[in-house]
């Protein structure tokens, strides 16, 4: 909710008292938002419908992070505009109904509240035409969603996997690919996979990755025992 402050009285309006408040206060030509802080006339405070949350002003780490369904309801809004201007509609109720759709802000994208919107607003409206319409935005909006899809990134730093690993990139000695692999013994145990595959870490790193790379060690280690015990 958008709470205005009154810089004369300093009064804390809501949306709907500020018009009257105008009238009321003498001298009091521009109200402020008290989450922005930005000043607004008579004409322009009726467009001020959101602010800013209390995540975007006090935690500035995450200032420029979207919420989830204020990104959706953008994306909705773009592909119904983008829809309506680029479709041909002969139906005259129809293409009224469009317009006004059109300059809606806030219009639902989910399709039952999007039923009920147009059930409250066009009384005499019917239920095929409300498909229709559904119909109608939804699929753009479905194109303009996989347009705007990104794929999914390769992870930056590929360690080598066990798989990987051929009999020819591995010696006697346990070189593998360039990674040189401790001396293996019968007395190895897990302990000393986890500590060296520490000293290997060149800083802090998910355990996600840690885990791998001591499972990947540790086949290595395995890896190099058979083939000792077949040189042998």
């Amino acid at each position: 909710m958008v709470v205005f402050l009154c810089p004369i009285c300093n009064d804390s309006l809501r949306k709907s008292h500020v018009e009257a408040h105008f009238h009321r206060c003498r001298g009091c030509t521009a109200v402020s938002c008290m989450d922005c802080h930005k000043e607004f006339d008579k004409s322009s405070f009726k467009a001020h419908t959101s602010c800013i949350t209390e995540t975007e002003k006090y935690d500035k780490l995450h200032a420029s992070v979207k919420k989830n369904g204020s990104a959706k309801q953008e994306l909705w809004t773009s592909a119904v505009q983008n829809a309506i201007r680029s479709c041909n509609i002969q139906d005259n109720f129809i293409r009224k109904v469009l317009k006004d759709l059109e300059s809606c802000n806030n219009l639902p994208y989910k399709k039952p509240k999007f039923e009920n919107f147009l059930k409250s607003k066009y009384y005499r409206i019917c239920p095929t035409k409300i498909a229709f319409i559904w119909n109608l935005l939804n699929d753009h909006y479905q194109r303009q969603l996989d347009e705007t899809k990104e794929p999914l990134a390769e992870p930056k730093n590929k360690r080598f996997r066990a798989d990987a690993v051929s009999s020819e990139s591995l010696d006697l000695n346990g070189t593998v690919a360039g990674h040189q692999s401790p001396n293996f013994n019968p007395s190895f145990s897990i302990k000393k996979a986890i500590r060296q595959s520490i000293k290997e870490c060149d800083g802090p790193i998910p355990f996600s990755e840690f885990r791998s790379k001591v499972t990947t060690f540790i086949s290595i280690l395995l890896h190099c025992l058979n083939q000792l015990n077949f040189a042998l």
